[in-house]
């Protein structure tokens, strides 16, 4: 199965209502394609002339898609925005009086084209919850960047981040002040990744105890079910590692062992905006909505077919591993 082999190939619509009963906080509708959330953040950020701290979303969402999500700046003008060139564009909401904070959505919709199969995937209802390849970022720079900084080499990471450069052209040596010039909802994500890395680990090694198979991700092989999940998982939660975490399983401590990680790594003194207490998170999601439609032929791989795939996901799970699910 092939995915995204154009940007019209997925397409991801939040499920959001923003309360429009006027307030500080204008609110927008960010269409994008080809394009990160992270650079409709700054092409409004300098077309508005507000700082990117100003500017919140309830997620991140595919760069290589087509998206549709909400937006809140402080203050912001109560107009509309277009980067001219089809890539992102900003529709004036109105005005309410919440800023949209990181998970405030209620999941997305997705319409996706499955391309270059032979027959219908398969239809699935509970998939494995792992964090996929956005989380990690290009080349796995948001993984890498966060050990760096939980490791406490800051000059390292900020090698790893282009957003950093303007700061350190004029402070050179002031690491710390230039990953404080990345807003601190991206900045988040960095020790964010390493998290959600340890979980999938941990998460692939409880799941290979029961029938599966292997796929290959960016981060190595991770063990998908072959079969519906045994009861004894089905339900089951894993912690999210942060320094405020109780009890480990013992893969989890394996993996942390392994990486040479302790959770007092996820508390830094010196840098409280990294400090992350963890959480907990479903061993399995489960998708709504499901449809799947009928093959058709596929003009971009000779000989083969495609179908559109329709279906919701709660906020966090990530479509490309139920497809990837549903490939098998």
């Amino acid at each position: 199965m092939k995915l995204k082999q154009k940007p019209e190939d997925f397409v991801v619509r939040e499920v959001f209502k923003p309360e429009l009963s006027g307030g500080k906080f204008s609110y927008y509708l960010l269409r994008k394609r080809l394009a990160t959330t992270q650079q409709a953040v700054a092409f409004a950020s300098h077309r508005f002339r507000i700082s990117p701290k100003y500017i919140n979303f309830a997620g991140t969402k595919d760069r290589d898609a087509v998206t549709e999500q909400y937006i809140s700046i402080s203050r912001g003008p109560a107009k509309s925005l277009s980067s001219g060139d089809g890539r992102i564009e900003l529709t004036y909401l109105g005005q309410g009086r919440e800023r949209i904070n990181l998970g405030a959505n209620e999941g997305n919709g997705f319409e996706v084209v499955a391309r270059d199969i032979t027959k219908k995937p398969r239809p699935v209802a509970l998939f494995p919850n792992y964090f996929d390849e956005q989380r990690f970022g290009h080349e796995m720079n948001n993984l890498k960047a966060g050990r760096f900084i939980l490791q406490g080499k800051l000059g390292e990471a900020c090698s790893l981040l282009p957003e950093t450069q303007q700061h350190l052209e004029i402070h050179p040596q002031d690491f710390a002040g230039a990953l404080r010039s990345i807003p601190k909802p991206i900045l988040r994500f960095y020790p964010h990744a390493v998290q959600s890395y340890i979980w999938n680990l941990t998460a692939s090694a409880i799941i290979s105890r029961h029938p599966h198979k292997n796929l290959d991700t960016p981060i190595g092989k991770l063990a998908f079910p072959t079969k519906a999940a045994a009861p004894d998982i089905q339900s089951l939660y894993l912690p999210i590692p942060g320094h405020s975490t109780e009890s480990l399983p013992k893969e989890m401590q394996e993996v942390l062992s392994q990486e040479g990680l302790a959770l007092d790594d996820f508390r830094q003194p010196k840098f409280p905006e990294f400090n992350t207490e963890g959480s907990v998170r479903s061993l399995f999601a489960q998708s709504q909505n499901l449809s799947i439609g009928p093959l058709e032929k596929d003009e971009l791989n000779p000989k083969k077919k495609k179908c559109l795939v329709k279906f919701f996901l709660p906020k966090g799970s990530y479509a490309t591993m139920l497809l990837k699910a549903m490939a098998i």
